[in-house]
């Protein structure tokens, strides 16, 4: 028989702490991960009125951005993305 396992379910502001730090994420930007990021897990909705995310895909969220970070292709393409944006744009 397989191990059971049990669905945790975090409301948002167990999400805003989970980066960690002294500081919680800012409701707001959580939503406009959810809108923005199609990497960043969709709430649940539980109730008419209450929306809830899964805990293990918020530490996935979270560990795919370390790996990213640490991921030397991912860096020069970052580096890449971020040059591109300081180059001014001509006049028309």
């Amino acid at each position: 028989m397989p191990a059971e396992t049990t669905t945790r379910f975090l409301d948002i502001d167990q999400v805003r702490e989970k980066p960690g730090g002294n500081r919680r994420v800012d409701r707001a930007t959580i939503w406009r991960w959810v809108r923005n990021d199609p990497e960043f897990p969709k709430p649940v909705r539980v109730g008419p009125n209450m929306v809830r995310w899964i805990e293990s895909e918020i530490d996935e969220y979270f560990a795919r951005k370390v790996a990213r970070r640490d991921d030397p292709a991912t860096q020069q393409a970052d580096r890449a993305r971020i040059d591109k944006r300081r180059v001014p744009q001509a006049a028309a």
